[in-house]
């Protein structure tokens, strides 16, 4: 199953939960926000404690 799904688009939970379930895999599409990827001050902060990028953060 594949579906647009990150930070800010998360209508799948549920969908993803029930695959897990039945062992099959979810892939999303545009899991860094699309073609602007997803901006916040609140994640350059958890990734900036973390030694990490954003982006990298975003995808954890």
């Amino acid at each position: 199953m594949q579906n647009h799904y990150n930070l800010v688009h998360r209508a799948d939970d549920a969908l993803i939960d029930e695959l897990a379930e039945q062992g099959l895999a979810y892939v999303p599409f545009f899991p860094l926000g699309g073609f602007t990827p997803i901006q916040s001050s609140a994640l350059t902060d958890i990734a900036r404690t973390l030694g990490a990028t954003p982006m990298q953060v975003a995808l954890a």
